[in-house]
């Protein structure tokens, strides 16, 4: 996108460079953030009293969603007022 807008005259050379460099910035970050949710997931399961081993996972969200989609938790000023 800042390529196009680039292209179209609408920014400068300087903002594509910003932006590669925040990209680059998060990307360096992954790897930590990859080793940081190991150490999350062993510590979880010392606690449940496993052994430190990898957190089997679904490629799915659709799990995380109630299955019955008549739920409602009111409006909030319906909470307060209660």
């Amino acid at each position: 996108m800042i390529k196009l807008q680039y292209e179209a005259g609408e920014i400068t050379a300087l903002a594509i460079q910003q932006t590669e460099s925040q990209r680059l910035i998060a990307a360096s970050l992954v790897p930590e953030l990859e080793k940081e949710i190991v150490l999350q997931e062993n510590a979880l399961r010392i606690l449940i009293g496993e052994m430190p081993d990898s957190v089997s996972r679904g490629t799915s969200f659709e799990h995380l969603f109630a299955e019955n989609k008549d739920i409602s938790l009111g409006s909030p000023l319906e909470i307060i007022r209660k």
